[in-house]
């Protein structure tokens, strides 16, 4: 009877020396095609030659060029040096936020956006405070916005032909590039809005508007400086009043022999000329 082969299955080891035969599963692998190969490697060197080429792109992106838009009151070198971008820095490397809080650190920008534009520029635009009223701050001019933060006085620049904003207690107290923390600041914006919106002639007739420290508005006139009462409210409604009134009378009988105009009543403007009684005017048949 021919022997059994034995396997590793059949008996334990003894630790002796016998032989022991393993079976071998002898069928051969499945080979990968020599196409997938091919299709492999090629796919492999495209990814490393554009690993290799971002590296070299982003190194040789360096800052070349910025440029600067929405500037009124500063030039483009004013900006640049504000910025303070260093060319041929990486552009990688630039920090936005910080070239952002450098242009904001200026009273008269009201927002900046600094944008990298590939492969080695940079943008910036500038959005500006602009000015709608002024004051006087001892004895030096100053700007406001319509948020209410003061400006400086630009020096080299031509002054504005602005209207003056007092008695405001907290206007001269309230530090460049801060806003004014007043309610009547925001009525006196919104007294010279009304008087814009009513014609452009009214609105260049007012030359100071005197909050009166919360008392009645009065306003005085950019032509001799007529007092006009002017009280508080129904600023539209007086403006047209004020318009046809002056066009009317004030021009015959000349703004200079005027003493004040009152507007404060609901049917009739009140004047007082020069040697001449106080004179009430209807202002329904004007």
């Amino acid at each position: 009877m021919p022997e059994r082969r034995r396997t590793v299955r059949d008996e334990p080891d003894h630790g002796d020396d016998r032989d022991i035969h393993v079976v071998r599963n002898t069928a051969k692998p499945d080979r990968i095609p020599t196409s997938r190969f091919w299709a492999l490697g090629a796919l492999g060197g495209v990814f490393l030659a554009v690993f290799v080429m971002s590296l070299q792109w982003k190194d040789a992106g360096r800052i070349d060029d910025v440029s600067v838009r929405g500037a009124v009151h500063f030039s483009d070198k004013e900006i640049m040096e504000r910025a303070d971008i260093p060319l041929k820095a990486l552009l990688d490397t630039l920090s936005l936020g910080a070239v952002r809080e450098r242009l904001l650190s200026h009273p008269y920008v009201r927002d900046a956006r600094v944008t990298r534009i590939y492969p080695d520029a940079v943008a910036i635009e500038i959005v500006e405070r602009i000015p709608v009223a002024s004051f006087m701050s001892n004895g030096r001019i100053r700007y406001l916005d319509a948020d209410g933060v003061v400006l400086p006085y630009l020096p080299g620049e031509a002054p504005y032909d602005l209207p003056v904003i007092s008695g405001i207690p907290e206007l001269p107290r309230t530090r460049v590039g801060q806003a004014v923390a007043s309610d009547d600041f925001f009525e006196a914006v919104s007294i010279l809005s009304a008087a814009l919106e009513s014609d452009t002639s009214v609105y260049r007739l007012i030359s100071e508007v005197d909050m009166k420290n919360g008392g009645d508005v009065l306003l005085f006139s950019s032509e001799v400086a007529v007092p006009i009462i002017f009280g508080r409210g129904e600023a539209a409604r007086k403006f047209a009043i004020l318009r046809t009134f002056w066009n009317k009378f004030v021009r015959e009988e000349g703004p200079e022999n005027l003493k004040y105009i009152d507007l404060r009543y609901d049917d009739q403007v009140v004047a007082k000329w020069n040697n001449k009684p106080r004179k009430s005017f209807n202002a329904s048949s004007m």
